[in-house]
């Protein structure tokens, strides 16, 4: 072999020098697990280790040594190491998910298994784990869940099948228990037991993906006045489904009730560059510019529906436009949007009062008379199908 000069040729032999110096400590570690030197194996691997901070062969032998040792502690360690190095290696995210189940962190532990599935979906061993410590928590639906992903991949394992018949019996029993009695107590807006909706929400919790029946829980929430909750859930709903409607809708109206208007107007605003023809959005965005005084933005908004020909919130949005145009004092935009609501409404009594009222305090205008007149009216009387 030709070298350049003698640097070179010094840092070649070197070189390999360090790589059979590598390979004969390999050697030796073999040898001393052989004969079951711990303490011999350490020992090379760690001269391998200084030598070769990478070196993936080397951590993955002394995972092998702390498994026999029955170290958990420094097992994990060691699997992170790993990932470091190789952060696809789903084997090694079972095997943190391993660690922390030994030593009883259940969160922990579940978060390393589901990484190591994300990471392949066929991996059944996981799944196992996943079902010890769904049953330990009481979530069956996630156990459920865990027992019809390991049937797939194992068709002859009758202990599961017969675990999954009997979860598949008591969820039956449940889900018909618990949603007769809510879906009556929301349909006769009766009053819901707390004890039963804590049920139902535990139930419900377990059960991720199962939007319709965390909808129905929303509404309950609604009922009874926990907000927080109700936050909390539609924002679960979101994680799963971003773009659901009913979600999204829920949000808007509990900031806007409890007047937290930037929150609002941003999913408005979302809504709006999903579904650029979503009357909903808009009437709320509308909304809530007037009632922040954003009078210009809220005028804006209410032409786009108009641009738009959103027919199905014509009234609505006319009147807030009636609404902006009395409180900035033109009153014979007032009139004109009045008179748009009256020929979609004929019989509309909030809007022909109005109209009323309008007509009578432009004749005072003309007339020596103290104009201190405010025309008061019930804007949210006038407000059909708003939140």
């Amino acid at each position: 072999m030709y070298f350049n000069n003698d640097e070179d040729e010094y840092e070649y032999s070197q070189n390999k020098k360090q790589k059979l110096d590598i390979d004969f400590y390999f050697d030796m570690v073999t040898i001393a697990l052989k004969s079951e030197d711990i303490l011999y194996a350490k020992y090379n691997l760690d001269i391998i280790i200084e030598a070769s901070p990478l070196n993936i062969k080397a951590y993955i032998l002394y995972t092998k040594i702390y498994i026999k040792m029955n170290d958990v502690y420094n097992l994990l360690e060691c699997c992170k190491t790993i990932l470091k190095i190789q952060p696809n290696n789903y084997h090694y995210y079972y095997n943190l998910g391993n660690c922390y189940l030994k030593i009883n962190n259940l969160a922990e532990s579940e978060i390393y298994y589901l990484k190591a599935l994300t990471l392949n979906s066929n991996y059944i061993k996981p799944r196992y784990k996943l079902a010890i410590i769904y049953k330990t928590k009481g979530e069956i639906l996630n156990l459920k869940i865990q027992f019809e992903e390991i049937i797939k991949y194992d068709p002859s394992n009758k202990e599961v099948k017969s675990n999954l018949q009997l979860i598949n019996k008591t969820l039956g029993k449940i889900k018909d228990e618990y949603f007769k009695y809510f879906r009556k107590s929301i349909s006769i807006m009766a009053e819901i037991d707390i004890i039963q909706l804590e049920k139902l929400i535990e139930y419900i919790i377990t059960d991720f993906k199962n939007i319709p029946l965390k909808l129905i829980l929303a509404k309950i929430l609604f009922i009874k006045h926990k907000y927080n909750e109700y936050i909390s859930l539609n924002k679960d709903i979101l994680q799963v489904d971003a773009n659901n409607f009913e979600a999204n809708r829920n949000l808007v109206k509990i900031y806007t009730k409890q007047h937290e208007y930037n929150h609002a107007e941003k999913i408005c605003n979302n809504i709006i560059e999903f579904d650029n023809n979503n009357s909903y959005a808009y009437i709320n965005l509308a909304h809530i510019y007037y009632i922040q005084n954003q009078l210009d933005k809220s005028i804006i908004v209410c032409n786009k529906v108009l641009e738009y020909k959103l027919e199905d919130i014509y009234i609505n949005t006319y009147t807030i436009l009636v609404h902006i145009y009395i409180k900035i004092q033109d009153l014979d935009n007032a009139e004109l949007y009045i008179r748009k609501i009256i020929e979609i409404d004929p019989f509309n009594e909030s809007a022909l009062n109005i109209l009323t009222r309008i007509i009578n305090y432009n004749k005072t205008i003309g007339k020596e008379v103290e104009s201190t007149v405010i025309l008061d009216i019930d804007y949210y009387n006038l407000l059909v199908d708003l939140i």
